[in-house]
């Protein structure tokens, strides 16, 4: 539901406009969840574990088989969205100048169960922009207009957990218990992030600054921003931490295999931090209308940036992978972005006199620079001002539900750490080497119109990304080529001792599309119009995404072997071969 209501504050100088549209919805889900049965209850328990086993409820449905059994429950899944909007026009100063003021506003929340009864994640994304904007009318030929924005945006993650049953261990700081993974039964703890407020909050403050001018046969564009930016973030990982165990004998013995999160311990309470940096982009343009049938576009932009800093300093990074701690401070990064310019060229020429072909054609390239999806996770997980340990704990050294007890004894006779530093990984952007992604985008388009009513169209496009994030672990022993593909010695040694693993999000990697395009357009009479459009493409990467997830696709963003970037090129998960 919504509506818009507008009209004049004042008559003939002064108005004002409101909108807003607001959705509703409330689910009844039914959650399907497996957990313990009852027989599997009556066997022999670790008494540390007793508490954690009376967190799982009994079945209520079918039996799996393997002391496993359906816990089904129903869940009230409810969502809100609003959208408003409001602008007032201001009385002018002169004829030749307007002046306007807009807000525009949307908030969304919604829940979803995270497993069992009592758990649920409580999302939420609000967004506000307010923008002041002046026109002034130069000459007939010249037109400024001035913008000035503040923007927010404020992703929100709550989590709501049920209160720890008696005889469970909670973790300093933290008001809940640890999240149980056990294969075959749903994860019990909410995903590792509930309890703690998760939020990453954007503000921009923008001044923009446009001119049109038109000089005999050019129409001249030119202008900039000045971008202050800041990232006040909420972010700690798996606070609660996840342990996992591969089957319910083991969970009922005692016998984790593995623990990822923050041990507690570490002296890591507070993980607020508080980017700020500047990013500017300043441009020229001339739309070149050489004769009645040929038209010229050539343009430049420069998009340099500072390099972010933190509010209370809690910068931390590796400046090689050699070193054997986190290095604090400033810069986070060496800035490259001063050799961010971006040519644009194109045009459009009608080559016959009847006007009814048309050939177009463009080139340019773009830039992205460095924001928080390259440094996201680093900021908050780079030691010693953040951790995220994953150990791997041999049979009989699980300390469950003491992480810090854990760690310890993989450092004792008995419980063998192995060859891997019973260290939190290493979360390091390139310090030397962090260049902006760009784009090389082109394309070559002819139109002819075979009737009135008729147009049809063929054309190229064309692009190549380079410096495109990925992320790998730089520190898995080095292989070598054995004559049919990588092999690695079996007396290989991890790059640095001093790091279990090193995550580089790095701007190495790159990508090709092609795509072949044709179209089809008939316009009928009373308005009716009909089009068909067929795309023939190819696109290859080697990386479809800078996270250390599977990413948005099935190439995922992780390489497997990052110091060799063609042994990770193929068909990107982007590839749609052909659409109609």
């Amino acid at each position: 539901f919504g509506g818009t209501f507008g009209g004049p504050i004042k008559q003939d100088q002064t108005f004002f406009f409101l909108a807003y549209e607001s959705t509703r919805e409330v689910l009844n889900v039914l959650q399907n969840t497996t957990t313990i049965t009852a027989a599997a209850r009556q066997g022999t328990v670790n008494a540390t574990m007793i508490p954690y086993l009376n967190q799982y409820p009994l079945p209520n449905g079918r039996d799996l088989g393997g002391g496993i059994g359906e816990y089904l429950f129903s869940y009230r899944q409810p969502s809100t969205e609003h959208f408003g909007q409001a602008r007032v026009d201001l009385p002018a100063l002169t004829s030749k100048d307007s002046t306007f003021f807009r807000f525009t506003g949307s908030h969304s929340e919604g829940s979803t169960s995270s497993g069992f009864p009592g758990f649920e994640q409580v999302t939420s994304l609000g967004s506000w922009l307010l923008t002041a904007s002046h026109t002034h009318v130069i000459s007939p030929m010249a037109l400024n207009t001035v913008r000035v924005h503040f923007s927010r945006v404020l992703p929100l993650d709550i989590g709501n957990a049920p209160t720890p049953g008696a005889g469970i261990l909670v973790a300093p700081g933290q008001s809940d218990g640890p999240e149980l993974a056990v294969t075959g039964l749903t994860s019990y703890g909410g995903g590792g992030f509930a309890t703690k407020p998760t939020g990453m909050t954007s503000n921009r403050f923008t001044y923009q600054d446009d001119v049109n001018w038109r000089i005999g046969n050019h129409g001249l564009q030119f202008g900039g921003f000045a971008e202050r930016f800041q990232l006040n973030s909420v972010k700690p990982n798996r606070a609660w931490g996840v342990w996992t165990f591969t089957s319910i004998a083991n969970f009922l013995a005692n016998n984790s295999t593995t623990f990822r999160g923050a041990v507690p311990g570490f002296g890591i309470t507070d993980y607020r931090r508080g980017l700020r940096n500047w990013m500017f982009a300043f441009y020229v343009q001339d739309d070149w209308r050489v004769n009645d049938r040929l038209t010229v576009n050539l343009g430049v932009r420069w998009e340099p940036y500072t390099i972010p800093t933190e509010v209370n300093g809690k910068i931390a990074n590796l400046r090689s992978i050699g070193d054997k701690e986190g290095k604090l401070g400033d810069p986070y990064w060496q800035n490259k972005s001063k050799g961010d310019i971006g040519p644009r060229v194109g045009f459009a020429w009608t080559p016959t006199a009847d006007g009814k072909m048309s050939v177009r054609a463009g080139f340019g390239l773009l830039f992205t620079p460095n924001d928080p999806n390259l440094y996201y996770n680093q900021m908050d997980r780079m030691p010693p001002l953040g951790y995220d340990f994953t150990l791997n704990i041999p049979a009989g050294c699980s300390r469950f539900p003491d992480a810090v007890a854990t760690l310890n004894a993989l450092t004792v006779a008995g419980c063998p750490a192995g060859a891997i530093p019973q260290q939190s990984p290493a979360y390091v952007v390139p310090f030397q080497d962090s260049y902006d992604s760009r784009a090389a985008q082109w394309n070559f388009n002819v139109q002819q119109q075979l009737t009135g009513d008729s147009l049809f169209s063929v054309g190229y496009a064309g692009s190549r990304g380079t410096h495109l994030l990925s992320v790998g672990d730089y520190n898995m022993p080095r292989a070598s080529f054995n004559g049919q593909g990588l092999e690695v010695p079996l007396n290989a040694t991890l790059v640095n001792p001093a790091w279990p693993s090193i995550l580089l999000f790095a701007n190495n990697t790159s990508s090709t599309y092609h795509a072949l395009l044709v179209s089809y357009q008939k316009r009928f009479h009373s308005g009716l119009q009909t089009n068909f459009s067929y795309t023939w493409s190819k696109t290859q990467a080697g990386a479809d995404s800078g996270q250390t997830g599977g990413g948005v696709t099935t190439g995922g963003g992780r390489q497997k072997y990052p110091y060799e970037n063609a042994a990770q090129w193929g068909l990107s998960g982007y590839d749609f071969r052909q659409v109609v």
